[in-house]
């Protein structure tokens, strides 16, 4: 594959067959994947490892599990990640302040890229190109 020359990341590499490939950025890569320090791990967002496939009476989950009894998740989920605190501490999931909260998370990525669009514009032959 041919080398994206001084641009870096900021451009992309064709392949022979014409495909573009984009190297992964990571400040982008961590403000979408880190829960440490990205938007994932915002305590308004549903808590990803509680589900009620574990959290409720096995009697009453019983006819929602695998058939040999044992449990699994479920895809439901009531808690949202409400920061550092213990599992039976969480606080119930809010999917309107959820949204509102991936709203302005939106807002604020795009503008990230913007920047770093704009930062980086000196090491491209012109504007990014759709």
């Amino acid at each position: 594959m041919p080398c994206p020359g001084r641009a870096g990341l900021y451009a992309p590499v064709y392949t022979p067959s014409g495909v573009a490939a984009f190297a992964r950025d990571p400040e982008s890569s961590m403000q979408v994947w880190s829960a440490e320090y990205g938007y994932p791990g915002d305590s308004i967002y549903r808590e990803f490892y509680r589900d009620i496939g574990w959290d409720l009476d096995y009697d009453y989950i019983r006819p929602y599990i695998q058939a040999t009894g044992d449990r699994k998740n479920t895809g439901i989920k009531y808690y949202r990640i409400t920061g550092k605190v213990p599992l039976g501490a969480k606080e119930p999931y809010d999917p309107a302040a959820a949204r509102e909260r991936a709203e302005t998370h939106a807002g604020n990525f795009l503008f990230n890229r913007a920047s770093s669009s704009n930062s980086s514009a000196h090491l491209r032959d012109g504007p990014p190109r759709s």
